[in-house]
């Protein structure tokens, strides 16, 4: 009883190890979502977008005050398919051609960061 005890607990202090924020605010409307947040730690999935034989452009900018951040983009189908250090600020565009279906999970992963994020994309 006592070992499934210790092993609830360690089990417990492990998920709430991994991903941990402090004010966490965001906005999310049709074709953008932005951002900021403190002390985050963990990965956290921005968007989820589902194309179809289509071309996804986005243009993204991040800002990051301290910690570590990485912006990543990732197809269900062909895995990561970009990931930024972010350093500083960036500035940047990024686009995406599909065939077939797929979905696109848009992630930021960070260690003690803070920051902020805008990212506008668009369908062809």
């Amino acid at each position: 009883m006592m070992k499934a005890r210790i092993f609830f607990m360690a089990v417990i202090l492990m998920l709430t190890s991994c991903f941990s924020t402090r004010n966490w605010q965001s906005t999310d409307t049709e074709q953008s979502f932005n951002g900021s947040f403190e002390e985050f730690s963990g990965m956290g999935l921005l968007k989820e977008i589902k194309l179809n034989d289509q071309t996804i452009e986005l243009d993204y900018s991040l800002k990051k005050i301290k910690g570590e951040l990485t912006f990543q983009v990732e197809s269900k189908r062909k895995g990561v398919i970009l990931n930024k250090k972010v350093v500083r600020d960036i500035n940047e565009s990024f686009s995406y051609n599909t065939v077939g279906d797929d979905i696109l999970y848009i992630k930021l992963i960070a260690e003690l960061a803070e920051g902020e994020y805008n990212i506008d994309y668009h369908l062809k």
